[in-house]
C-alpha cells in the first residue's frame, strides 16, 4: 500500500513538473542558446523542410497529438 501511494505521489509530481515545463516552453526556448534550441527542435519536429517561404514539418510522437487538440472535443472540454 505504501509503495502504491509513493508511486502515485511521484507520478503526480512528475506530471506537475511536465505541465509547468510545457507552460514555460516559450520562455525557455526564447532564452536558450542556439545548441539548446536545436535540441528542442529536433526533439519535437522531424522532416523540417523549407519550400520557398513555406516551412513544412512533421511532429514526432507524442507531440503530434497536440496538433489535433483544438478539434478533439474530449481534450477541449466541450
Amino acid at each position: 500500500m505504501d509503495r502504491t501511494e509513493t508511486a502515485n505521489h511521484e507520478f503526480a509530481v512528475t506530471i506537475n513538473y511536465l505541465l509547468e515545463l510545457a507552460n514555460r516552453s516559450y520562455e525557455l526556448f526564447k532564452s536558450s542558446d542556439i545548441d539548446v534550441k536545436r535540441k528542442i527542435i529536433n526533439l519535437v519536429f522531424s522532416n523540417l523542410t523549407l519550400d520557398e517561404k513555406k516551412l513544412e514539418f512533421s511532429m514526432r510522437k507524442p507531440f503530434d497529438k497536440l496538433l489535433n487538440v483544438p478539434s478533439n472535443k474530449e481534450w477541449r472540454g466541450g
